[in-house]
């Protein structure tokens, strides 16, 4: 047999291969997987196979453990660190008795019992088991993909439905209530009041605002090219933005420009006090001795806030949502919005805040009749 291997279709229409992955010389070692959709994922899991044969990393799929194979998965991860950690964290904490079961052994039922135990101790939500099926479910579907499954065992589960598992209700302060939050006096004398003022009226998630740099500032135009991420006790790191959408310019009005001048010349005079230990990156908001702001940080400050100012409690990501519903129930497009926010589709907006726009075709009604009738 030719050590590139041989794809093939199966009678029931799956496709499957054959390779010998033994050393030039050595006897032979025969590999086979079947079950794949399509000829090119057979062709995919085979070149894989080949380059973890030729680097000696090919494990006899037979043998390897869920830990093992979860661990490999979260390490092969290209996704946000923030991401990855969440993950590494919802597989090593969760699914703990699944961790030295064979891949290959893991079945439906071992699964739901990691479930029914879950529900039983009462530390999870519906929606946080959800997501621990939604990770477990995604780093088996990558199992299948490579070859090492057949099929994946966690679709035959029965997690929490996506109904039982929906979002709380989501909570906002209107334009009256944000207003006063930040004319309140502890607020206007606090060190980031300009960040406050800048979250309400641009929606800019945590991480941006932290990430901005002077540079950033053109006239009124406000860009987004960065965010400040901070996993575990590790320093704050710059680094790019969340997704492709969210590198955007945002427009800002004269009275965040006038808060955002105040914050620079403080800034100025705090960077003179602090003297040569100064480390100066050209952050908008950085920590007093110049270094990047640790988003946790952020949350603390604001919830020490809002305490203090006795306004309604929210979330700090809370107020991202509070600028969207404020502007859509003011009538702005929700093109313009959704591009304000950084989304990556318009279609998310309108999902994620349909019950803000739900009396927007009653109006449109109203109109149409307007222009007959007249």
């Amino acid at each position: 047999m030719s050590r590139s291997g041989r794809v093939y279709k199966e009678k029931n229409g799956t496709a499957s291969f054959v390779v010998d992955v033994a050393p030039r010389g050595a006897p032979r070692k025969q590999v086979r997987r079947r079950g794949f959709r399509t000829q090119g994922d057979a062709r995919r899991a085979l070149n894989e196979l080949l380059h973890q044969a030729e680097h000696g990393e090919l494990v006899d799929p037979s043998a390897i453990t869920f830990g093992q194979w979860s661990d490999r998965w979260v390490d092969s991860l290209d996704l946000a660190p923030a991401t990855v950690r969440s993950y590494a964290d919802t597989l090593r904490l969760h699914t703990a008795p699944l961790r030295y079961a064979r891949l290959q052994a893991l079945t439906a039922p071992d699964i739901d019992r990691v479930y029914a135990d879950l529900r039983a101790e009462g530390r999870l939500s519906p929606r946080s088991l959800r997501y621990v099926h939604v990770v477990l479910r995604h780093c088996l579907n990558d199992a299948v993909r490579k070859g090492m499954l057949v099929r994946n065992p966690a679709d035959q589960t029965s997690p929490p439905s996506e109904r039982s598992a929906k979002a709380p209700e989501m909570k906002t302060w209107s334009p009256s209530e944000m207003g006063a939050f930040l004319e309140h006096a502890d607020v206007r004398s606090d060190r980031l009041a300009a960040l406050w003022r800048l979250a309400c009226s641009t929606g800019l998630r945590r991480g941006e605002l932290c990430g901005l740099r002077w540079s950033d500032l053109d006239g009124s135009r406000l860009s987004v090219r960065r965010q400040v991420v901070q996993i575990g006790k590790a320093p704050p790191k710059i680094t790019d933005t969340k997704t492709g959408a969210s590198h955007r310019a945002v427009a800002l009005d004269d009275v965040t420009l006038a808060e955002l001048r105040a914050h620079r010349a403080r800034q100025n005079a705090e960077k003179l006090a602090c003297g040569p230990g100064y480390r100066d990156d050209g952050l908008i908001f950085p920590s007093p001795d110049g270094t990047a702001l640790a988003p946790l940080f952020v949350t603390w400050r604001f919830n020490r806030l809002v305490k203090l100012t006795g306004a309604p409690r929210i979330r700090f990501h809370d107020l991202r949502h509070s600028h969207c519903v404020n502007l859509l129930s003011a009538g702005v497009n929700v093109k313009v919005v959704s591009a304000r926010l950084g989304h990556s589709k318009v279609a998310f907006t309108l999902d994620r805040y349909a019950h803000v726009t739900g009396g927007a075709d009653e109006d449109a009604a109203a109109k149409a009749a307007a222009l007959i009738d007249r």
